[in-house]
């Protein structure tokens, strides 16, 4: 009895389903090619990619320490400047005071005359009128 299983019993092999089966195969690994030269290609590109945003790191690093040291020189400028703006205001603002109290004397005279000046010519036509009655009599 084994010996009749052990012998060709079942049908052959079906050549279409085998067939069927390589050309299944041969698409997967077809795909796969696809696959790998694809992944291939976008490695290229991100070294690429990479290489070229080193580059403009690099470059932007180096335009920003030259910006940096502009900066900082614009900065000491700008302080010098500052100081000698502070040391003149104060400068001018003694001169400023010393000027006014050497004005403040001529200022009370004028206002005085000013005063006085105010008062005569309130007064001019009571004085007038008074000048000429004193004619008459």
């Amino acid at each position: 009895m084994f010996a009749e299983v052990g012998s060709s019993s079942a049908p052959p092999p079906d050549s279409w389903a085998y067939a069927k089966k390589l050309d299944e195969i041969t698409n997967v690994v077809a795909m796969f090619d696809v696959l790998i030269v694809d992944l291939d290609k976008e490695m290229t590109q991100a070294k690429a990619e990479g290489k070229n945003r080193q580059e403009d790191y690099k470059t932007m690093m180096t335009e920003s320490a030259a910006r940096r040291t502009e900066d900082s020189k614009a900065l000491g400028n700008k302080t010098s400047a500052k100081a000698y703006a502070e040391t003149m205001l104060s400068e001018q603002s003694h001169v400023k005071k010393d000027t006014t109290q050497e004005l403040w004397p001529t200022l009370k005279f004028i206002d005085s005359l000013h005063r006085e000046c105010d008062w005569l010519m309130k007064f001019f036509d009571v004085w007038k009128w008074q000048e000429l009655a004193r004619k008459m009599l």
